[in-house]
């Protein structure tokens, strides 16, 4: 949208912002900012405009960290304050994140710069720098890279530790800024000819540094960046009572000539009224939908009571049908129950019996089987003996007979066989004596030979056995 001079600060030319650079800031990758004339930021809600332009506050406010951040610098949105953390890491995600103030002063016509920069605990540090931005671009941006379609890209070692060092060297000749009330004598202090703080001016006060003007200057700011409907005369005549420029000065000897807390005071009213308005606007939507589904919700709640109503006497009715049919249920439960334990009863005896049964069938399949055998005995029987059979008797009377004489001759050839075994033992018997007494004669011809020969009878054993013969009896060798 297009910037009117609501935000401008119309100081005297002497001192100029001439433009913010976010370097990994505020949701950009870079950006330069011109802030010396008008610029237009096209762009959705909360998409960052107002925060973008917001971060003046840091260069002409000398805060040192965000602690309290909603009450020095009231960063907002949709009448809701941002956290300190959230703050802070908007402005400075990382350990290459900056945000540069380009500026010019009676003392720097050609330029200068404060780089602002994080460190711990949610704080962060400034430098100030005796040269213009396009000095010291090339630290932070390759202009000749050929990324992002020729455009460029960010250096490679942009870390808060190379950048201070190179800095504060004599190259550069920078120098660190870390206490609040040196800040703030740096930056409200009317340049001089002396070498000092005062060369980095941003914001000539009438007066020298002091807590109150600090306050004065925290609440127009917030006033230029709450109320972007206001007047676009009233801000630069209120910034115009306290600020003392090279051009025409509205500070008397005296002091201000206007009353600063009256005009604080509607200022704080029409803001209060201002975020209340915002408020309402904003949950009007929500309001009308409430009121929508309001109505809504009483149309559905009757017809829900109605159908309820219906429900709950169709639900009665059905009650009562279900508590006759259940005693009704449970009389036929109790007529079922006896039947079923008589039916128990009488299957627990067919069980008994059934067992009974298999008892007797079992011992009347094992005589079956036995007089089976016994007739399969008789016919095998019948059949070895149906030869013997007498010709005009077949009865069991005469097979009994024809197998009594079958028996009694079997008896007799066993007795002959018996007495046979006998006879063959005792013939074995005088075969082996005839056979021994063979041998002994045998034995008394060779002897008789052996004498008829001349020789004794020592002379038919070895060595050995006629030393031990003669040493029994000496009448051997004869």
């Amino acid at each position: 949208m297009p910037m009117d001079n609501t935000f401008l600060l119309n100081l005297a030319s002497e001192y100029r912002i001439r433009e913010i650079i976010f370097v990994n800031s505020g949701s950009n990758y870079y950006v330069k900012l011109p802030v010396d004339t008008h610029a237009a930021l096209l762009s959705g809600n909360n998409k960052g405009k107002t925060s973008t332009l917001s971060a003046l506050k840091l260069f002409l406010l000398p805060e040192i960290n965000f602690k309290k951040s909603a009450d020095k610098f009231g960063f907002s949105s949709g009448g809701q304050y941002f956290s300190d953390l959230d703050t802070f890491q908007y402005y400075f995600p990382g350990t290459e994140s900056y945000i540069i103030c380009n500026a010019e002063n009676p003392a720097w016509r050609e330029g200068f710069c404060w780089v602002l920069f994080r460190t711990v605990d949610l704080g962060y540090q400034r430098i100030a720098v005796p040269h213009p931005y396009s000095h010291i671009e090339h630290l932070f941006w390759d202009d000749y890279s050929s990324h992002n379609n020729g455009v460029g890209q960010l250096q490679t070692n942009i870390g808060v530790t190379e950048i201070r060092n190179k800095l504060l060297s004599k190259e550069y000749g920078g120098e660190l800024f870390t206490e609040r009330s040196t800040i703030g004598e740096a930056i409200y202090t009317r340049t001089s000819t002396a070498d000092d703080h005062t060369r980095f001016c941003l914001l000539p006060m009438s007066r020298r540094f002091t807590t109150a003007s600090v306050d004065t200057v925290r609440a127009l700011l917030g006033m230029a960046f709450s109320l972007g409907n206001a007047s676009t005369s009233s801000l630069p005549m209120a910034i115009g009572s306290i600020i003392d420029g090279m051009g025409l000065s509205v500070v008397k000897d005296d002091g201000v000539f206007i009353d600063l807390d009256a005009a604080l005071d509607e200022w704080k009213r029409l803001k209060h009224e201002d975020e209340r308005l915002s408020l309402i606007e904003m949950l009007t939507p929500a309001w009308a939908q409430l009121k929508t589904d309001l109505a809504l919700y009483n149309e559905r709640r009757a017809y829900t009571q109605e159908q309820f109503a219906r429900v709950e006497c169709t639900i009665v009715r059905e009650l009562e049908s279900l508590q006759l049919k259940l005693i009704q249920a449970s009389k036929d439960v109790d007529t079922t129950e006896r039947e079923l334990n008589a039916a128990r009863k009488r299957l627990d005896e067919s069980k008994a019996q059934q067992l009974s049964c298999n008892a007797h069938l079992k011992a009347g399949q094992k005589q079956l089987a036995t007089m089976l055998g016994k007739l399969d005995t008789i016919k095998t029987l019948r059949l070895d003996f149906a030869s013997l059979f007498p010709i005009d008797d077949a009865s069991d009377a005469a097979i009994v007979q024809v197998m009594k004489g079958q028996v009694h001759g079997i008896k007799q050839e066993i007795q002959y066989l018996s007495d046979q075994s006998v006879a063959q033992q005792q013939m074995q018997t005088l075969i082996q004596q005839n056979t021994n007494i063979k041998a002994e004669i045998e034995k008394l011809k060779d002897s008789i030979t052996h004498l008829d020969s001349g020789n004794t009878l020592l002379d038919q054993f070895d060595p050995h056995t006629r030393s031990v013969l003669l040493s029994l009896n000496e009448s051997f060798e004869k």
